[in-house]
């Protein structure tokens, strides 16, 4: 990652969550977030395509759309966020193989995977929603909330019984 960049919009987020905490500015911190995120996603994947890091493209591109999903999800009222999650997850697998493949234009695998991904999330939120997909996954969700702290326990616990000495 191109360390300038970085600073640059840690500086503005900074900046702009006193400015937003002060009163000053009107916004949402989660759109100012957002709005940082794409900005550095968009310069840092350009940086990257000239230094030709793959890494850090799928990274970049990921927290580009992450930003896109968060300003979204601030600026229009959504009321089944779950399932905006569901379908920004597959966009964003499908977008960021989309981007392998544009840069390792050999391999297919990753534009076959990246379309059927894409279409599976366009799929998800026009069919799969008629059918009761969202109200599935709200319940499988609150299911998850209650023993997600038992599952980060135990996965932290034998990540270290499992280390290497």
């Amino acid at each position: 990652m191109n360390k300038n960049l970085v600073a640059i919009s840690l500086i503005i987020l900074g900046a702009g969550l006193l400015l937003i905490w002060s009163g000053i500015l009107i916004y949402d911190s989660e759109i100012l977030l957002g709005l940082v995120l794409a900005a550095f996603g968009i310069s840092n994947t350009n940086y990257s395509f000239r230094i030709g890091s793959r890494k850090t493209i799928i990274l970049s591109a990921i927290l580009f759309l992450v930003g896109v999903v968060l300003i979204v999800k601030n600026s229009y009222e959504i009321m089944d966020t779950r399932g905006l999650i569901l379908v920004s997850i597959l966009f964003i697998s499908g977008a960021s193989l989309l981007i392998l493949f544009i840069d390792n234009m050999r391999q297919k695998t990753f534009l076959f995977s990246g379309f059927a991904l894409i279409i599976l999330s366009y799929f998800s939120l026009t069919v799969l929603k008629k059918i009761g997909l969202f109200e599935w996954l709200k319940t499988v969700g609150d299911i998850f909330e209650i023993f997600l702290p038992i599952i980060l326990i135990l996965f932290g616990m034998s990540i270290f019984i499992n280390r290497k000495k």
